[in-house]
């Protein structure tokens, strides 16, 4: 059995700081996916359309999720100023 890492609350806070950057990276990055499908018919198929409404529908999930991790860190960091 591996015995756990101790780590301090700043070495902590450190990291927590370094995910929130990066849950906040992707989150700038997901709009892009979940912007508004064209349903205009002459320029894409039905196929392609439905692939698209999916991949938008995914893109909101993800982004939805990524806004839950980051209200967690932020919360864990809120913790850790606090001493709690």
């Amino acid at each position: 059995m591996k015995t756990p890492l101790k780590v301090g609350a700043g070495e902590t806070a450190a990291l927590l700081e370094s995910q929130l950057a990066t849950l906040r990276e992707e989150l700038i990055c997901t709009p892009a996916a979940a912007a508004t499908v064209e349903l205009d018919q002459t320029t894409r198929g039905r196929l392609s359309r439905t692939d698209a409404m999916q991949q938008q529908a995914m893109a909101a999930g993800l982004a939805a999720r990524l806004s839950t991790e980051i209200r967690k860190t932020e919360a864990a960091l809120d913790r850790i100023a606090d001493g709690s």
